[in-house]
C-alpha cells in the first residue's frame, strides 16, 4: 500500500495501519485518543438497526472533508485482506464508495458492519477511527 510509506514510521507496525498503532502514536504525542459511544451499536450489531447514509457520514464526521486541502484514505477490514485502501477527496466520492462497496471489493457485505475503520490523511492532521466495540474517536488539527 503507497499510503503506508508516506506515514511517519512509528504508525506503521508491518507496514499495516491499525487503531492501536495510530493510538499509540497519537498518545506518544500527547494527544491521547477520547473514545465516544456510537449511537445504537449494540442493536446494529445484532442486526436490529441498519444506519442510514446520514447516520454513516455523521458517524465518520464526514462533512468535515470541506474543510480539508489532501486525500483522504479509508481504511477498512476488506483494506487488509485484499491489500487495498480506499482514497477520495469529497463527499459524494465517500457516498459512492459506501453506496457500492460490495462491487467495490467484490464480496457480498454492506459497507457499514460492526468492524474497526480508520479515515486518515496523508500528514496525520484529519484522522476518524471506529472501533469494532462502538466507539469512534476524532482528531483534527487546525
Amino acid at each position: 500500500m503507497d499510503f503506508c510509506k508516506t506515514l511517519d514510521k512509528k504508525v506503521i507496525q508491518n507496514s499495516t495501519i491499525t487503531i492501536n498503532s495510530i493510538y499509540n502514536y497519537l498518545s506518544e504525542e500527547g494527544k491521547k485518543p477520547k473514545w465516544f459511544p456510537i449511537e445504537s451499536w449494540r442493536e446494529f450489531e445484532q442486526g436490529l438497526k441498519e444506519y442510514t447514509e446520514e447516520e454513516i457520514r455523521d458517524m465518520f464526521f464526514i462533512d468535515s472533508i470541506q474543510l480539508l486541502q489532501s486525500e483522504l484514505t479509508l481504511i477498512t477490514m476488506e483494506s487488509y485482506s485484499k491489500n487495498i485502501s480506499f482514497e477520495f477527496r469529497n463527499i459524494s466520492e465517500f457516498l459512492l464508495l459506501i453506496n457500492n462497496y460490495d462491487k467495490i471489493v467484490d464480496e457480498n457485505i454492506e459497507f457499514m458492519q460492526p468492524m474497526d475503520y480508520i479515515l486518515i490523511n496523508q500528514d496525520l492532521s484529519f484522522i476518524v477511527m471506529i472501533h469494532h466495540e462502538g466507539f469512534r474517536f476524532k482528531y483534527s488539527e487546525g
